[in-house]
């Protein structure tokens, strides 16, 4: 399976005076955000008397996360 595109969550271009920045600088991808989004969903809609298993709620966060991406690609095809 081929990954779908990960581009930054927060693209923004430089003016001409300013200083370029270290790519390693870039800021979170579209998938980290995707994943802080999910991950809101989740913890909104468990109960207050949860405890979580914070492993499988971050797992489940990026697996939507993913679904999103695949979704957004497929989108951008059609």
């Amino acid at each position: 399976m081929i990954a779908p595109e990960n581009p930054a969550a927060f693209p923004r271009t430089l003016d001409a005076d300013e200083v370029q920045f270290d790519k390693a600088q870039v800021g979170m991808t579209l998938r980290d955000w995707f994943a802080g989004q999910a991950l809101n969903g989740i913890m909104a809609a468990e109960a207050d008397d949860v405890v979580y298993d914070e492993a499988n709620v971050a797992f489940r966060a990026y697996r939507f996360a993913d679904a999103m991406l695949s979704a957004r690609s497929r989108k951008a095809r059609s």
